[in-house]
């Protein structure tokens, strides 16, 4: 971002996209990412089950840092998961929430290197977690699975990053980076309620 600017609709903290965050938080929980503008490495993952959780999340955000926003029960209505998987629904004596036929579809998603996957785990004492990972992480996410396969355990993995797959309008494909599949984009404001955008 080259510029500030007064838009209150890119704003983290504008009345309405904490708005958004409320109201889906009533249908389940919410991630996502946020890179620190100035710190050169790369995004923070986060999920949160509470308004609280992303209150705590938040509270560490500076000016200028970029937000992606997200509702899992949202991604996983317009059918965007690779596999998921709640322990309560699975049959008896499960030994992973994923089953075989999950894991192969994950791992014939990561066979070509350029993708990458998000993977999210809740529930249980292990609390949640959010990452993402390429071909080398399917071992974590099996492990992951295993771990989670408790009662009240969650298990979610969805199509991220894709440097080679784009449409004619340049956005990546079958993958949840593009924004018709965000509950929206945003920046940490400045003191004054200024975010960042291009000015052209």
């Amino acid at each position: 971002m080259s510029n500030w600017d007064y838009d209150q609709s890119k704003s983290l903290l504008s009345p309405e996209n904490l708005g958004r965050v409320r109201a889906a938080l009533k249908t389940g929980p919410v991630f996502g990412y946020w890179y620190r503008a100035h710190s050169g490495g790369g995004p923070n993952y986060w999920i949160a089950l509470e308004y609280e959780d992303f209150e705590r999340t938040i509270s560490r955000g500076r000016p200028a840092d970029y937000y992606v926003v997200w509702s899992l029960p949202a991604l996983v209505a317009q059918g965007m998961a690779l596999a998921e998987a709640r322990f309560d629904d699975l049959p008896l004596d499960p030994r992973a929430l994923f089953s075989r036929e999950d894991l192969r579809a994950i791992e014939a998603h990561l066979s070509d290197p350029s993708r990458e996957v998000f993977a999210l785990f809740l529930g249980t004492a292990r609390g949640a977690e959010a990452w993402t990972t390429d071909q080398e992480g399917l071992d974590s996410i099996a492990e992951h699975a295993e771990w989670y396969c408790r009662p009240g355990g969650e298990g979610y993995v969805f199509p991220f990053t894709s440097s080679q797959d784009r449409d004619a309008s340049g956005l990546l494909m079958d993958t949840v980076e593009r924004p018709e599949y965000w509950l929206f984009e945003a920046w940490y404001p400045d003191e004054w309620g200024h975010a960042p955008v291009e000015i052209a």
